[in-house]
């Protein structure tokens, strides 16, 4: 996303930025109540699948079967279906097909994929039950946006998207609103360079020392 929008203007930066902030505050505003209801009409355990099975996903499957008291994995999907196959821990609710997610029984969602994915199945999941966004960036898209908050405003599901998702959003849009993004992007971009061009330099020398 925030490479995308460098190439535009301030002003576009600024209303893409805007546009995703103002969306994932109303979107947690509107699932408040949602989640409420999630946590009090469940009565056994929360039944959660997952999307996307890269550090994230296999990191969040593994603390849910550790929780089986409170919490049943139904599936996990991911894109290379083999990455799911080939682990034992997770080989029996492997998810071949995306498309076959609204015939499982779930009341939560958590998408750890990829912001394409979110964008192509978003309102099929939400349609469906309780979504949880690790991809927040897909709600610069304001077409996407408006029917995913058309459909939680509904009261049947929620989106949750967790704060750590989108880091320091609110100190991004300061800096885009002084001005002052494309500085600190600069000086980012030209640390960077200075620190790639020492380890070349020192990776030449310990050549030279061999």
């Amino acid at each position: 996303f925030f490479s995308a929008s460098t190439k535009h203007s301030n002003n576009n930066f600024n209303n893409e930025l805007q546009q995703l902030t103002s969306a994932t505050t109303a979107l947690s505003t509107i699932s408040t109540n949602n989640i409420n209801n999630l946590i009090t009409t469940t009565m056994t355990k929360v039944k959660v699948g997952i999307l996307g099975y890269g550090k994230l996903g296999q990191f969040l499957a593994k603390e849910i079967l550790k929780r089986q008291d409170d919490f049943e994995l139904v599936f996990v999907w991911n894109r290379t279906v083999d990455k799911v196959l080939s682990d034992d821990s997770v080989v029996a609710v492997c998810l071949e097909d995306i498309n076959d997610i609204p015939t499982k029984d779930v009341d939560l969602i958590v998408e750890v994929a990829h912001p394409q994915i979110l964008l192509d199945y978003g309102e099929m999941l939400l349609k469906h039950t309780n979504l949880m966004v690790g991809s927040p960036t897909t709600f610069a898209n304001k077409e996407f946006e408006e029917k995913m908050r058309t459909l939680a405003s509904s009261g049947k599901t929620g989106v949750f998207i967790p704060a750590g998702a989108f880091w320091a959003a609110r100190d991004v849009q300061k800096m885009a609103d002084r001005g002052t993004l494309c500085v600190c992007l600069l000086v980012t971009c030209a640390f960077v360079c200075l620190g790639l061009i020492h380890l070349f330099v020192a990776g030449v020398e310990s050549d030279d020392e061999e």
